[in-house]
């Protein structure tokens, strides 16, 4: 997130053209990391777990919605900087999707 925020501030002019097509955001649970890529141009987030616990899905589900919330509003305040409002994706509705193929890690 603070390499768009660098971009904005670096290259702040009427010709800045941004095009955010993937968002890569390590989250974490306790101990353990997970990933959430949020593709703008197909409106998905996948969220890609090597340790998936079927008891703690409820707590990284909101995680994930706080993430979603929070990006919906960072690429609002984007875009409406950038006098671009209506190019603006709506996060919050984007379908969620967990990969039925991500390789599982051993404990230990």
């Amino acid at each position: 997130l603070i390499p768009i925020f660098f971009l904005y501030i670096l290259f702040k002019d009427d010709d800045l053209h941004v095009d955010i097509w993937q968002v890569y955001l390590p989250l974490k649970d306790g101990t353990h990391w997970y990933l959430a890529v949020v593709l703008t141009e197909s409106k998905q987030v996948h969220l890609v777990d090597s340790a998936p616990m079927t008891d703690r899905n409820g707590n990284r589900m909101k995680v994930v919605g706080r993430m979603m919330a929070f990006l919906h509003d960072l690429f609002e305040k984007l875009y409406s900087e950038l006098e671009k409002m209506n190019e603006a994706p709506n996060i919050r509705n984007f379908q969620l999707i967990i990969p039925d193929k991500v390789p599982i890690q051993e404990n230990g």
